[in-house]
């Protein structure tokens, strides 16, 4: 038996297994950063002016930005599972 045909589905596992491992941590990574946004902003409340306006406004914008990128990192996952 040919050594590299023997190889090749090894090769082929070991690759989506590392690729799920990676997108699993970083659905886990997002959730964490959108949970402590999360908290962030419950604990702010909607602020009326000055600094803590923008702090608000800045955890709110960075907050969507973890939300998509979140969604994304899901995607891939269910991707990479969907292969298997």
């Amino acid at each position: 038996m040919n050594k590299s045909t023997k190889k090749e589905p090894v090769a082929a596992d070991s690759e989506k297994k590392f690729l799920r491992d990676k997108y699993t941590a970083k659905v886990a990574h997002w959730e964490y950063i959108v949970s402590a946004c999360k908290l962030t902003l419950k604990q702010f409340g909607p602020p009326q002016k000055g600094d803590d306006l923008q702090a608000f406004k800045d955890v709110n914008e960075f907050y969507q930005k973890a939300m998509d990128r979140l969604e994304k990192a899901r995607q891939k996952l269910r991707e990479v599972e969907e292969s298997e």
